[in-house]
């Protein structure tokens, strides 16, 4: 599988870092030449593409989207928990926390279905 490449924009969206944090861990080598490269040259200069593996290797997994959450609380049946899923580094980790729990919305404590712990795995996979 090759290599994605992501512009600055992207990775700010993704990871929630501002643009010029990136351009600084350019210019600092800390993402080195072979992981980055500017396109096009012009009066407002290039566009900066950087690989997704230095990016991870910098900063870690990208933040969870709205849309990830959803899917998330579609998952479980519930919404609005007020968890910060970035927290968890595994949809196991995430299940063995919330198994059992008790929230003050809820009659009973959350109980998590293997089903759902399956589903919770793939979703911080493709992270």
């Amino acid at each position: 599988m090759s290599e994605k490449w992501l512009t600055t924009t992207e990775i700010s969206q993704r990871w929630g870092i501002a643009d010029s944090t990136i351009r600084r861990a350019i210019k600092e080598g800390r993402i080195t030449s072979d992981e980055c490269q500017k396109t096009g040259y012009g009066p407002y200069g290039g566009v900066w593409l950087v690989k997704e593996s230095a990016i991870r290797r910098l900063y870690g997994r990208p933040k969870f989207t709205r849309a990830d959450i959803d899917e998330i609380e579609a998952i479980l049946g519930v919404k609005n928990l007020g968890i910060d899923y970035d927290d968890f580094e595994s949809g196991d980790e995430l299940a063995d926390w919330l198994d059992g729990r008790q929230f003050p919305e809820f009659d009973e404590p959350m109980k998590v279905t293997e089903q759902q712990r399956a589903l919770l795995r793939e979703i911080y996979k493709k992270l």
